[in-house]
């Protein structure tokens, strides 16, 4: 009796695992960017933003999604160690095509604005505190100007 105890206790851990997954949390890159007119610099802003989770708990596109993308910013931080030049990266079109999404959701007129609106943005890539997510720790990357037009 006391083996088929022992037996039934290990197969209930293998099926209810410990959530350890990770030692502790580390520190997140993230993607943001900055319209810049002649004569003024914008503020830099976060591509990413993180929205609550839908009601329902198994179906969450949008999260997902942002986890995805998420991913991407992380493996082009990480490839930057291996090259010489950022737009060498095969992810930094899909980190430019991000930021170009969220600045036409901002601001849909953008290109309408002619010579009064913004011609240029910069990307960067900063590292947070994942504990109090204010203090920025350091900065992996900054881009050239990037031409509005090629939005």
């Amino acid at each position: 009796m006391f083996a088929e105890r022992e037996t039934l206790i290990r197969f209930f851990r293998l099926l209810l695992p410990a959530w350890k997954f990770f030692d502790q949390a580390g520190h997140t890159p993230i993607l943001q960017f900055r319209l810049e007119a002649p004569g003024s610099v914008g503020k830099w802003e976060n591509v990413l933003v993180f929205s609550r989770r839908s009601r329902l708990p198994l179906v969450n596109a949008k999260g997902n999604l942002i986890l995805y993308k998420q991913g991407i910013v992380q493996k082009f931080t990480q490839h930057l160690s291996e090259i010489s030049n950022y737009k060498d990266s095969e992810f930094f079109p899909l980190i430019k095509r991000m930021a170009q999404q969220k600045i036409f959701q901002n601001d849909p007129l953008l290109l309408s604005k002619g010579k009064d609106g913004p011609k240029f943005f910069r990307l960067r890539v900063i590292e947070n505190d994942t504990f109090t997510n204010q203090a920025t720790i350091g900065l992996f990357f900054e881009s050239n100007e990037i031409p509005v037009e090629g939005l």
